[in-house]
């Protein structure tokens, strides 16, 4: 019921959005809010069967992938997306993660980068760039 909740908190956000927006974008913000919510199942569900994520991952399966998110769930990440992303076939948008181990206040720099197909995320790879010494 939980995961109900936030899917339908982020799809009223998204129906205010931009409509220049990439048409994966709206299923890139559902992943960022169900993250931020802690909703393994939500975030589980955005991904397309076959998904992959850190393609240095490779190969990868549904369970390795929720083990992944799991993980990050664990460590509070937490994603800020910024801007619009940039179009292509693969989806490139600028962001903040939230990483307690960093230090300070926590927050690094970041890309998104998501192929989006019929509604689901294919792949999805999250960069942080190394926050300054």
């Amino acid at each position: 019921m939980y995961a109900l909740g936030v899917f339908a908190v982020v799809v009223l956000l998204l129906a205010g959005g931009s409509t220049e927006a990439p048409d994966g974008a709206p299923v890139v913000r559902a992943l960022q809010g169900a993250l931020n919510a802690h909703d393994t199942d939500a975030v589980m569900n955005v991904f397309a069967p076959g998904a992959t994520v850190q393609g240095a991952r490779e190969p990868q399966n549904r369970a390795q992938i929720r083990g992944w998110v799991e993980q990050l769930i664990r460590e509070d990440v937490r994603l800020e997306l910024g801007g619009q992303p940039q179009d292509g076939s693969t989806l490139n948008w600028p962001g903040r993660l939230h990483l307690e181990r960093f230090g300070a206040d926590g927050y690094v720099d970041a890309r998104v980068q998501a192929r989006v197909e019929d509604g689901k995320i294919r792949s999805l790879t999250i960069r942080a760039n190394s926050p300054a010494p």
